[in-house]
């Protein structure tokens, strides 16, 4: 399944754990192995983390370890010697360490490819990560073409970008009859799950149950809350959707997150804090829930829990329908196809 073809489509990433641009970058290679042959290129391998890998097993996408087929090379470096050796004709990179080398692949390789970018990051990173970020972005002009995922985004590369929605493929969502009030995500400052606490606070006979794994895990399990029920990380969430009525997400950052579409293509409606790309999938009251600050969502999950089952159901519909018609994977496979052969 691993042979290597000429012309194949990579999507190169680097992969610590399973998250919203490696859910992204799933969706995408599932929906173009029918069209091309693509191929995931993972830049190197991380202890304990190998769900990325178990995934593209499960789903029969070929998928090579750069570190692992380069022994004896560094990233940079094996990176250009696979493209020398193996010729892609399309080098779409995501993630702005990926990004940074596979624009200096195009720019020192003498093969012939196509090589694009997207940005997925909505929240402004901190540390060292911070001067990489700038260096992706300042750099956009070297790729043949740069892809964002929500117009915030857009606004933080001095370049000329496009705009594309992430997406999912309705086809493999069944509709879920859950009951549950959930977060799912990872628990990091830009993700808000600090407010998890405060919302449980107000709503004492109501439980929220919170799915991932993260820095502010600690602070949460301190809370004393006694109905907000942490999970932790799942590395398959398939197991758990159906359980699911509502998805909260009161992120102070975002581009579109994966997570919204996946539990809307469910038929489970969101309720989230209006940043990001949120505010044009989510119709207030039809299809979900915006509100302006993550305090507010404390009415939205009492209006939630008053509706009748015809409303429920309703709103579930709007839901579905909303992913099916405007971010499911037949209508952005073959825009993404355009962009890789123009």
């Amino acid at each position: 399944m691993n042979l290597f073809q000429r012309n194949e489509i990579w999507l190169v990433l680097d992969s610590r754990i399973f998250g919203g641009i490696e859910s992204h970058v799933l969706q995408l290679a599932c929906g173009l192995k029918i069209h091309r042959p693509v191929r995931i290129i993972l830049l190197k391998t991380y202890p304990d983390s190998d769900e990325m890998a178990e995934k593209l097993r499960q789903h029969e996408i070929p998928f090579t370890i750069l570190s692992e087929y380069f022994p004896h090379h560094k990233t940079a470096a094996a990176l250009k010697q696979a493209i020398h050796r193996f010729r892609p004709a399309v080098v779409h990179a995501h993630g702005y360490k990926a990004s940074l080398l596979c624009k200096l692949a195009r720019r020192t390789s003498k093969e012939s490819f196509r090589q694009i970018s997207t940005f997925h990051a909505g929240e402004i990173p901190t540390g060292r990560v911070k001067w990489y970020d700038l260096l992706d972005r300042i750099t956009a002009f070297m790729s043949d073409q740069s892809l964002a995922v929500s117009q915030l985004i857009q606004q933080r590369i001095p370049f000329r970008t496009e705009k594309v929605n992430n997406f999912v493929d309705t086809e493999q969502l069944p509709l879920s009859d859950g009951k549950q009030i959930a977060f799912v995500g990872r628990l990091s400052y830009e993700k808000g799950p600090d407010f998890l606490p405060e919302i449980t606070r107000l709503l004492p006979e109501t439980n929220i149950h919170c799915y991932g794994d993260g820095p502010m895990l600690s602070q949460l399990s301190c809370s004393g809350q006694h109905n907000l029920i942490l999970h932790g990380h799942k590395s398959c969430m398939d197991t758990f959707w159906p359980d699911i009525g509502l998805l909260i997400i009161c992120s102070r950052a975002e581009g579109l997150p994966m997570a919204a579409l996946e539990a809307m293509g469910r038929g489970i409606p969101v309720a989230a804090t209006a940043v990001g790309e949120l505010p044009e999938l989510i119709r207030h009251g039809e299809n979900g829930y915006l509100v302006r600050q993550a305090q507010e969502l404390v009415s939205c999950i009492q209006d939630w829990c008053h509706l009748s089952a015809t409303e429920r159901r309703q709103m579930q519909t709007q839901a579905r329908e909303t992913i099916v018609s405007h971010y499911s994977n037949l209508t952005m496979i073959p825009d993404m196809m355009k962009k890789y052969f123009v």
